[in-house]
């Protein structure tokens, strides 16, 4: 949905959940600099959208209202960015 000048592309599912400690774990590995990265999808889909959207561009993870998992994707909607034309960027 848009909202704000915002895009939001928001994932849930109805799994087990973790708990608030892990999760929060979890969210402050996505800004762990690539020399010290250690391996996690998020990351790599977070880096991804800072590069094509921006520093403005965000994830967050938090505890679904189904008990598992919701992953929120979040970047302007007046970002000049992305990818066109095989993959060149927009400048």
């Amino acid at each position: 949905y848009a909202s704000m000048g915002r895009l939001h592309i928001e994932v849930e599912d109805n799994g087990k959940g973790m708990p608030p400690d892990e999760l929060a774990n979890l969210q402050a590995s996505l800004r762990i600099s690539a020399e010290d990265f250690s391996g996690c999808g998020l990351w790599n889909v977070n880096q991804r959208m800072l590069h094509h959207f921006g520093s403005d561009s965000f994830m967050v993870l938090e505890a679904s209202e189904w008990n598992g998992l919701k992953v929120s994707l979040v970047w302007n909607l007046s970002t000049n960015g992305g990818e066109t034309n095989g993959g060149e960027k927009d400048v």
